[in-house]
């Protein structure tokens, strides 16, 4: 199972460089705009929000655009009825983890509000359940309550790190001052 799912994420890679190029589309008027306006510009923001629009256009890549528009569209509602008994099925509940981990990490830099916990899990929710919808609508996906729960799983696992990796450095700099 762990070599298809190193495989499915190299596999993945491919989209990079549009994810890439429609990244800098999208950022460009901003960093002009504010540069223009005030003569400056935070660059570490700027870079994790450029980072952030590379991860959701790889994400809308993956599980939208790369799919043929009426190759799928079922509703599955079963909780874990994707697991199944093949190696492949699993890795693809995995994977489901592994592709939002990353939102949970950035978000929070991103947007203050989603420092706190329950807010996180709402944006979690409400995305996953907008990108199943939108999968369902085009028929580019199986709307999946799988896909739903292993994608709030992944953000909560990025949320987790985030959080404790902030914990963890305030106490540093707090020990410093003392």
């Amino acid at each position: 199972m762990v070599e298809i799912i190193i495989y499915d994420v190299l596999e993945v890679t491919k989209y990079v460089p549009i994810s890439i190029i429609v990244a800098t589309i999208l950022i460009l008027p901003t960093i002009l705009f504010k540069y223009k306006k005030s003569k400056k510009i935070d660059l570490k923001g700027t870079v994790i929000k450029y980072i952030f629009l590379i991860y959701l256009a790889a994400i809308l890549e993956i599980t939208l655009i790369s799919r043929e528009s009426g190759s799928r569209g079922s509703i599955d509602l079963v909780l874990f009825g994707t697991w199944g008994h093949t190696d492949y099925s699993k890795a693809f509940v995995v994977e489901n983890i592994i592709m939002f981990i990353p939102y949970g990490l950035i978000l929070p830099k991103i947007l203050s509000i989603f420092n706190k916990f329950l807010p996180s899990v709402v944006i979690f929710l409400f995305s996953s359940v907008l990108l199943e919808t939108v999968q369902l609508l085009t028929k580019r996906g199986y709307f999946q309550l799988d896909d739903i729960v292993m994608n709030i799983i992944g953000g909560v696992i990025g949320w987790a790190v985030f959080y404790t990796f902030n914990l963890i450095v305030s106490k540093l700099f707090d020990k410093n001052k003392i």
